[in-house]
């Protein structure tokens, strides 16, 4: 993966202005809604997405995982970077969270763990940043039936971490796709109703319209904040169970390492897009 910095704002008005700051009062908030949320008895998680609290609605916790060590496979010829390969290694490294502005290295593996404060459905689409700004194809990486068996239900905490560590394999690699790629713009959705697509069997290209489309419906300008204290922790017990599908997060239970909140009509997806650097 890689980042937007080298791309105009004109060029990804869903991607631009973000916000970041640690440590502050909205950050305090933000994780106090989850926080509300994990402890909400089971029996409301089923409430109409008009009936949530709106501030929980506009809320996605990200969490970057990168795992020790570095991919020594030759990756195989794929049309992007960010890379699933079935015949990688099969090792459990053992992974420490990093902050989305970390400037990432070809062939590092990494998973990226996602928890939502209300119900709804996630997808994740990829997309290729070169040096001159322009974009190469957008590519649905979430939902796919060799990922969570295509299970993309969301609701307070449920972590779900892609690729998980039962799929195989356990991670995503770095793979630049061309000389002068930068970044990857990773677009997480979560809507409160399936999206009109089919659950792929691996990653698969999207129409670029489509995702065009969705973007100009539901994006935004969004902010983030990092929690201050956790980057390069490695995973707790809860964590560890909450991913494993043993129990949701609780209460008193770590929190994403970022939050992003944008702006969300009511009853209708929240889509973030954010960078991911990778160095030159």
């Amino acid at each position: 993966m890689a980042t937007l910095m080298a791309a105009s704002v004109g060029q990804f008005p869903n991607a631009f202005p973000v916000h970041q700051e640690s440590g502050d009062r909205a950050r305090g908030l933000w994780d106090k809604t989850f926080e509300t949320e994990r402890a909400r008895p089971r029996k409301n998680r089923k409430r109409p997405p008009a009936d949530q609290d709106t501030g929980a609605t506009a809320l996605i916790g990200v969490t970057i995982w990168r795992l020790a060590g570095t991919e020594a496979e030759s990756s195989s010829a794929k049309p992007r970077s960010l890379e699933h390969n079935v015949e990688s290694g099969m090792a459990n490294f053992p992974a420490e969270r990093v902050e989305t502005s970390t400037l990432f290295r070809e062939k590092d593996r990494i998973r990226i763990g996602i928890e939502v404060p209300h119900d709804g459905f996630l997808y994740v689409v990829d997309c290729d940043v070169y040096a001159d700004g322009h974009l190469g194809d957008p590519f649905l990486i979430f939902p796919t039936s060799k990922l969570r068996r295509g299970d993309n239900r969301v609701y307070p905490g449920r972590l779900i971490e892609i690729p998980s560590q039962s799929d195989r394999p356990p991670y995503f690699t770095f793979t630049r796709n061309r000389k002068d790629q930068v970044s990857d713009k990773l677009t997480i959705i979560v809507s409160p109703f399936p999206l009109a697509i089919a659950t792929p069997n691996q990653s698969t290209r999207l129409d670029r319209a489509q995702v065009t489309k969705w973007e100009n419906l539901w994006g935004a300008a969004s902010e983030h904040r990092e929690a201050t204290s956790s980057p390069q922790r490695r995973r707790t017990r809860a964590e560890q169970e909450a991913v494993e599908g043993k129990r949701l997060l609780q209460r008193g239970d770590p929190l994403p390492q970022t939050i992003f909140r944008a702006a969300v009509k009511p009853g209708s997806p929240l889509l973030i897009t954010f960078p991911l650097r990778i160095a030159p």
